[in-house]
């Protein structure tokens, strides 16, 4: 099992919904989503038009490419190498940071439709993923000195 496999296979905050839903939508402030569909058919061009921070592209749990919108540079669309009909899509977004000055809001997430040549594609899941954060014991006053 991969380590995809892993992280998709609880249901605990998973929703499913038409079309995918934003970070705040699921009231998942950092961290990570994991978008995912089962495809009717294949294409070949996978086109996000607002994709906030890095959207991992996975076909059948394997790493095929990215989707980023990040420092000024942007990838909005990429080619979907060796799809066939009814493999899982798999799109795992990272929140990597959140702007808290000159804007009220930095929404994360897929934040458009998702397209696959040009056809809205419909019928998503998406679970909430916060990795543990462990912070080492240490004593600081020894070290300083």
């Amino acid at each position: 099992m991969t380590p995809l496999n892993v992280l998709g296979t609880s249901n605990k905050g998973c929703v499913k919904s038409v079309h995918p839903k934003s970070f705040e939508e699921l009231q998942q402030p950092f961290g990570f989503v994991l978008y995912e569909k089962k495809l009717e058919r294949c294409g070949k061009t996978l086109e996000i038009k607002l994709l906030k921070d890095f959207g991992y592209v996975f076909l059948n749990s394997r790493h095929g490419t990215f989707i980023h919108s990040y420092y000024g540079k942007t990838v909005r669309s990429v080619e979907l190498k060796g799809c066939k009909p009814h493999d899982r899509l798999t799109i795992l977004v990272e929140n990597s940071a959140r702007l808290n000055y000159a804007t009220e809001s930095d929404p994360k997430g897929i934040l458009s439709k998702v397209q696959l040549d040009g056809e809205v594609l419909k019928g998503w899941r998406q679970c909430k993923l916060t990795l543990p954060i462990t912070v080492p014991k240490r004593n600081f006053a020894k070290s300083v000195g």
